[in-house]
Formats: C-alpha cells, sequence, structure tokens
C-alpha cells in the first residue's frame, strides 16, 4: 500500500500511532495508567527475568523477546485498524481474574516462574476484557511469543540433558577418532592420553538450541512467504546448532590433546555458545536463500487484501469504561495484597548449635559448610556435621533450614534440582512401626559419586517430591502465612563402586537414629 495514495482522517481529541491508528486522549491515559499499576504489581517478576538474561548464558536473548514482540504487533497493524473493540465482559473478567491468582499463588510459594507466567497470562486476559476476541485472535501469536522469555522449559528439557550429554561425547569422540586422534569413550568421559574430559550438563548444547528457536520462529514468520519454508528454516537451523556443538566438543579435545590450558579454547572459542552462533548464522542465511523461493498461490483473503475504505474516517480507539475500570480495580487489589501481606519467619524449635555429636553408635565433629557435599544457597541456618560409625565409615549430615521463603531465596530451585535427576524414593522404616519415605541417589562430581539419601520437611510433613514441597510451601503460605522449611541430606562416599550397597544401608541407619532427633528442631 503506497503512502502517497493514502487519505486518512483524523477526529479531534485522538494521537495518531503507527499505521494509521488512532487512540482518544482519554484512553490514552487509561492505558497509561494501566500500564503503571500492571508494571508495579509484576515489578518482582520483571525484575527476575531481568536477573535471567544477565546471569544465564543460554537467556540472554530474552532481553530480544519484548521488542521482537512489539514488532510483530506493529506487522498486524493494517488489520488491527480494522477490528471493532468489543470487550468480551465475563470470560475476560474471569481470564483476569485468573491470572491474578496465578500472580498470588506465585508468590505466596516464592514460584517467580508462575509469577511470569502470570504476566504473559495477564497480557492476554486484558487485550480480551479491553479489546474483545477479535483483538486476542490477531495478537495472539505476539503474545504468545512472549512465553521465550520465560525459563518454563527448563524443567521439560532437564531430563534430555542425560542423553544428550551421551550423544555429544559419542559424536565428539566419532570426529576426533575420524581424524585420527586416540581417544576413547567412557560414558559421558572423553579419555585422552593425556587428560580426559567431562561433557557436563552445561556441554550438552540443548539449552542453546533454544535460543535459536526464539530467533528462528519470527524471523522464519517475517521472511519466509510458504509455510514449508518456515519449517525448513527452523528446524535446519536447530539440526546445524546440534552437529555445531558436537563440533565444538571435538574441538575442545583437539585442544587439549595439543597441551591447550584453557579448556574452551583460545579465546573461550569453544564456549557453548558457540552453539548459539553457529545457529545464528545458518537462520539468517537459511532465511536469506529460503526468501528467494516464490510464494505458493493463495487459497483465500489474505489480511492485506480485505477491503479498507481508506476515504472514511478513521475512528479513534476507545477504551469501555467499565471493563477498563474493572481491570484496574483488579490490577490495584493485586499490587496492594502483594505490598502489604508479609510472611512471618519461623525460628528452630531449638538451635543447631545443640545439635548432638553423639548419634546411637556415631560419632560426630563439626565441619565446615563450604565442606559439604551440597549445599543451598541463601538458607537461614545450616547444620553440617560429619559422623563416623565403630566401623569406621564417615557419613555427613546437612541440614539447610529456611525460615521464610522470598525470591530469589527459596528452598526448592534449579539447584535442588540436581538432586532429582536420579533420584528413587524408598522406605527407611522407624521406630513403632513408622517409616520415613526418602530419595537415594547419586550426585555427580567428576569420578566421585557420593551416594546420598534426601528429603524435604516442610512444617513436620516429609516431602520427597520437588512439587510436592513447592505446594505444601504454598498452602502454608496461603493459610498459615508461613514459608519455612529445610533440605535434609546425608552423604556417604562409597569405598569403591562395588561398596555402594553396603553405604546406602548404613546411611538408612543413620536415618532411623537422626530423625528423631531432627524433630526436635525442625519446627
Amino acid at each position: 500500500m503506497r503512502n502517497d495514495k493514502v487519505r486518512w482522517t483524523f477526529e479531534a481529541g485522538s494521537y495518531p500511532v503507527a499505521g494509521g491508528l488512532l487512540v482518544s486522549r482519554r484512553s490514552v491515559l487509561q492505558l497509561g495508567l494501566l500500564a503503571l499499576v500492571f508494571s508495579y504489581a509484576y515489578l518482582p517478576a520483571f525484575g527476575a527475568l531481568v536477573t535471567t538474561w544477565t546471569q544465564r548464558d543460554d537467556y540472554s536473548f530474552g532481553f530480544l523477546i519484548p521488542a521482537i514482540s512489539l514488532y510483530l504487533v506493529w506487522l498486524r497493524r493494517e488489520h488491527l485498524r480494522q477490528l471493532p473493540i468489543r470487550p468480551a465482559y465475563l470470560t475476560g473478567l474471569v481470564a483476569v481474574l485468573a491470572a491474578g491468582a496465578m500472580l498470588l499463588v506465585g508468590a505466596a510459594g516464592n514460584v517467580i516462574t508462575l509469577q511470569e507466567l502470570s504476566l504473559v497470562v495477564m497480557v492476554a486476559a486484558l487485550v480480551l476484557f479491553l479489546m474483545g476476541k477479535t483483538h486476542l485472535r490477531a495478537l495472539a501469536f505476539p503474545i504468545a511469543y512472549l512465553l521465550f522469555m520465560i525459563p518454563i522449559v527448563d524443567e521439560i528439557i532437564d531430563p534430555l540433558h542425560w542423553s544428550f550429554q551421551l550423544l555429544t561425547a559419542e559424536m565428539g569422540v566419532g570426529i576426533l577418532q575420524t581424524l585420527g586422534f586416540t581417544v576413547l569413550l567412557e560414558g559421558h568421559y572423553i579419555v585422552l592420553p593425556t587428560i580426559t574430559l567431562e561433557v557436563a550438563k552445561a556441554c550438552s548444547g540443548i539449552n542453546y538450541l533454544l535460543s535459536i528457536l526464539a530467533i528462528g520462529i519470527p524471523l522464519a514468520y517475517v521472511t519466509q512467504k510458504n509455510a514449508w519454508c518456515r519449517v525448513v528454516l527452523v528446524v535446519s537451523a536447530v539440526a546445524i546448532g546440534i552437529v555445531a556443538n558436537w563440533i565444538r566438543v571435538a574441538g575442545i579435545g583437539m585442544w587439549a590433546y595439543y597441551g591447550g590450558d584453557v579448556v574452551h579454547g583460545p579465546f573461550h572459542l569453544f564456549q557453548a555458545l558457540f552453539v548459539s552462533q553457529i545457529g545464528f548464522i545458518a537462520l539468517f542465511a537459511g532465511a536469506w536463500g529460503l526468501s528467494k523461493v516464490p510464494a505458493a498461490p493463495s487459497r483465500g483473503r489474505t489480511v492485506d487484501q480485505v477491503g479498507v475504505d481508506l476515504a472514511s474516517p478513521v475512528k479513534p480507539y476507545r477504551l469501555d469504561d467499565r471493563s477498563w475500570l474493572a481491570a484496574l480495580l483488579i490490577l490495584l487489589a493485586l499490587t496492594a495484597y502483594l505490598a502489604f501481606h508479609t510472611q512471618a519467619p519461623v525460628s528452630l524449635k531449638a538451635e543447631f548449635g545443640r545439635f548432638p555429636l553423639s548419634i546411637g553408635n556415631w560419632k560426630g565433629q563439626e565441619s565446615d559448610p563450604r565442606n559439604a557435599v551440597f549445599r543451598v544457597q541463601g538458607a537461614d541456618r545450616e547444620l553440617v556435621r560429619l559422623y563416623r560409625s565403630p566401623s569406621g565409615r564417615e557419613l555427613q549430615l546437612y541440614v539447610a533450614y529456611f525460615e521464610s521463603q522470598r525470591h530469589p531465596k527459596k528452598l526448592v530451585n534449579y539447584v535442588t534440582a540436581r538432586l532429582h535427576q536420579a533420584a528413587v524414593a524408598v522406605d527407611v522404616p522407624l521406630a513403632q512401626n513408622e517409616s520415613i519415605t526418602v530419595n537415594q541417589t547419586r550426585l555427580q562430581q567428576g569420578r566421585n559419586e557420593p551416594a546420598i539419601l534426601f528429603w524435604y520437611d516442610t512444617n513436620g510433613r516429609v516431602q520427597v517430591n520437588r512439587y510436592r514441597a513447592i505446594l505444601a510451601t504454598t498452602f502454608d503460605a496461603l493459610i498459615r502465612g508461613r514459608t519455612n522449611g529445610a533440605l535434609i541430606l546425608v552423604a556417604g562416599v562409597p569405598i569403591d563402586r562395588e561398596d555402594g550397597g553396603n553405604t546406602i544401608k548404613e546411611e538408612q541407619a543413620f536415618v532411623r537414629e537422626v530423625v528423631p532427633i531432627l524433630r526436635g528442631y525442625l519446627p
């Protein structure tokens, strides 16, 4: 559409915006006030997102997502200009209340991801409540695209890391052997003559494929005329990213083989970010090439083909006062609740300094928290003891207690998620026909794999499932106004790989002794 043939007739008392859209001055003020209250209500979520984007290389693309989403909205400006504003009062109100409930539950249970998800849901709910179903359908893709800025896929892709670690190690060794290097594969370890390299979780490369998708999907949407071209572009870029990670690991192997003292190569060339960089190159090169493919014949009217009377007045957007006021009051209520609702800290029944050094036949000694086999950051109280049995076997007892939880100080987070990767639930019998269910796992620390029994305690309730622990904390926060909880961990290092069973038996015997004592310390 050429600009010199467009005739707009502006109504008085309105502001022109992109694409010929007009918004009444009253509605501009209403939207500004709504945006101000919305931003304040979701300030913790915004802060957590910025922290994620700045501290995690695999989510550094998050800063681009809101800008790209706005650009996708701008591309729909002609279509939006033709849509009538018909607020969906009932469904829109329900959606806004549901998004608000997500925010409250997330804040109460210290589940920041739920608060971040609530942000995107609230945007969609406000569009529905203020403007109607047609606007929500038109803006569905830009709004849904905002999900890429939230680390919600961590839980989904976490089980895939181990498979990708093994595959990456196997393919890296294959490349090295093809090139004539002397190298062996032991699980996820690459054994070279002078050094053994571990393909760690961060080296699986799977996290960095998300950045390729986040950039590739809108790039394909904007640059490609055919649906099949869009699919080919995104899938091929992801595939190239996977292969690039294999090449990266092989490059690290070659660098180490010839005596390179920096694992990630010169100038950190072989860092995992290399996967994203190769993927982006493939994306933009592929987008340029596929954009030359002629568009397939259209089977219906496109947005640009919908008739528009350019000579008619452009009616400005005017928000419905009832839906706007209701949305504003709901956001104000959420803001007030979050600002004034506090969760009182809950102290230990007795200080850990009085915890006995002698438990049954076990004799203990104080240990530096920095020497803990596993440690949770941000705990208000920590107990680290090294206990020795009459047979000479050593076990470490670690207890991390939180008087209250608030992001980023949380009991269940991405750090404790590491414990659950290969954990299985086992029953440990206690005295008087009682038993306790705990998690049993091995913690990967290089080639040292300590055997571990661990569980959560939320106000006297034993939890082995991390999600149930979160739900229990959320329930206590909403009903009882408290978010205290503890992680209890017993760790022992097997004398050799065949000794693991004996270590677990010793740990279970120790758990039987220590659980009754812990009840006198944990609320």
